[in-house]
């Protein structure tokens, strides 16, 4: 696997917030965010899909902000065709079973 932009991000703080199968609750403001936005996901797609292995940077743009770039996201699908690490249902109801709605929610 090549990663085109990597030399382009440079030394930034990467942060992690979500894994494959792995959806921690956060408390802070950007953590929650990110929550809420897998909600709503799943909610607007009528419970089919569900983001993963979330991950953010922050923009060097923007640095007087708290601003994130996220990257490297998957899918679990329903139909489990959005490819490789959609674990399908699994994926979903994992998901579903480690998500805590918060203030966001």
């Amino acid at each position: 696997i090549t990663w085109l932009l990597e030399r382009e991000r440079g030394d930034v703080q990467l942060r992690k917030y979500s894994g494959t199968l792995d959806h921690p609750k956060y408390s802070d403001k950007q953590g929650a965010t990110i929550n809420a936005f897998q909600h709503f996901v799943y909610l607007y797609s009528k419970k089919t899909l569900v983001l993963a292995d979330i991950q953010g940077a922050l923009n060097s743009q923007l640095r007087m902000s708290q601003n994130a770039v996220l990257f490297d996201l998957m899918s679990h699908t329903a139909n489990r065709e959005s490819g490789a690490g959609d674990h399908g249902d699994l994926g979903i109801k994992t998901f579903v079973n480690q998500h805590e709605c918060a203030q966001k929610c």
